[in-house]
């Protein structure tokens, strides 16, 4: 018996991955919109998720409370969202555990947002961040 066939006979389904997504949203980069260096709040990009599966919050710029209104208009991050990197080190992902009051994205990272109606969100996070 194959692998797929031991699944199905589980009750559980194989689908694609559009179908276990609501969305998928980026930051923003800074250009023309905000200052980098200002500020308390973390501005996230691919270069702190690691491979563990942790935001290396030490190597972070910082933005200021009106920067984080701009970026979170177009991020929307919450509590459930997996951030995943899309510049190298691409396939990085980290599950939000906590309300991400204190931190934010860079467009180097995508929110993605699934339907828990069909897969769990931790699930989710550790499928993208496997071999598979």
């Amino acid at each position: 018996m194959t692998v797929k066939e031991m699944v199905l006979k589980r009750g559980w389904k194989i689908l694609k991955f559009s179908e276990c997504i609501e969305h998928i949203n980026t930051g923003l980069n800074p250009r023309k919109n905000f200052t980098l260096g200002t500020g308390d709040i973390k501005y996230i990009t691919a270069k702190n998720l690691t491979k563990f599966g942790t935001v290396d919050f030490s190597k972070c710029d910082f933005i200021d409370e009106r920067a984080k209104s701009i970026i979170h208009r177009r991020s929307n991050i919450k509590v459930g969202d997996i951030l995943f990197s899309s510049r190298a080190p691409i396939g990085h992902c980290h599950l939000i555990k906590n309300e991400p009051n204190d931190f934010d994205i860079g467009e180097s990272i995508f929110a993605i947002r699934v339907n828990r109606e069909v897969v769990l969100p931790a699930y989710m996070c550790l499928y993208l961040a496997s071999d598979y």
